[in-house]
């Protein structure tokens, strides 16, 4: 069997559903950040073992839940706008029965919905490494945190649902703010470097990590970058055969970059106040 770990903070709408897509395994771990709504509650009537911890950042929330009392080997992470599908079921069950050892880790497709249409094509990464070899797994880094593992990565056909507008674009918008604040304050603390410095790094750094991460730097000084963001996913992505969902999503996505390049901005100028 797997053990499954949902991750919460006020998720009373979503959780019984995402409790019952899992009601398959015999080991249901809900890590909640200290939710103020009914999400406790709910989850302990579903049946869920409920640990609670003050959320501190993505990484240590996600090793957290590595490191709670968990009955089996293996581990399934799940948020609660999320739900395991069937087909996804049967393939974990059949990986981990045959498990040589190689894989520490898998990695799957998720589906994401707005306004009750799959985006098939704008979703900026429709692939998530959500199973995991209890022991062997571990997270870095506090925003869009990263899987450090000591085997390999293998990939699974099936896939999982994601309901990331469920309780509103509202809350789409407040979640994406608080992330486009600490990817501004990651980014503006490596912009000394010039453009064509930037440039020059992607070609320096060796190491794979370090040059993305000189990419990322790079693409943060391109002019009209939330303008280019949007042409990429809308027209080569092929965004526009979601229909109007997936022009609504991109239009989305440009607010939120424009929102980490304004951050990234007022962190210079602030820096400069200071110093002056």
């Amino acid at each position: 069997m797997i053990s499954v770990v949902i991750l919460t903070k006020n998720e009373e709408i979503d959780i019984v559903d995402c409790i019952r897509s899992v009601s398959w395994s015999d080991d249901v771990h809900v890590l909640d950040s200290c939710s103020t709504d009914k999400t406790v509650e709910l989850a302990r009537a579903a049946g869920a073992h409920v640990h609670l911890r003050p959320f501190d950042n993505y990484a240590s929330q996600r090793n957290a839940g590595l490191q709670l009392p968990l009955k089996h080997e293996w581990m399934l992470f799940l948020d609660a706008d999320e739900r395991c599908t069937e087909p996804l079921r049967e393939e974990i069950c059949r990986v981990v029965s045959g498990d040589t050892g190689q894989n520490t880790a898998y990695r799957m497709h998720r589906h994401d919905y707005f306004l009750g249409r799959h985006l098939k094509r704008v979703m900026p990464s429709p692939t998530n490494i959500r199973l995991l070899k209890v022991g062997a797994c571990r997270y870095e880094r506090e925003v869009h945190e990263r899987l450090a593992m000591d085997g390999e990565i293998g990939e699974l056909q099936s896939y999982f649902d994601h309901f990331a507008f469920s309780k509103g674009v509202d809350n789409w918008f407040a979640r994406h703010m608080h992330y486009s604040t600490h990817e501004a304050t990651a980014v503006a603390s490596d912009m000394a470097t010039s453009f064509f410095g930037a440039f020059a790094r992607i070609f320096k750094e060796k190491e794979k990590e370090r040059r993305w991460k000189a990419i990322k730097q790079f693409t943060y000084r391109l002019p009209f970058r939330r303008h280019l963001k949007f042409f990429f996913m809308y027209v080569v992505k092929g965004g526009f055969m979601d229909g109007l969902p997936g022009l609504l999503y991109c239009q989305m996505l440009m607010v939120y970059e424009r929102s980490v390049d304004l951050k990234i901005k007022y962190a210079e100028l602030e820096a400069r106040l200071r110093k002056a």
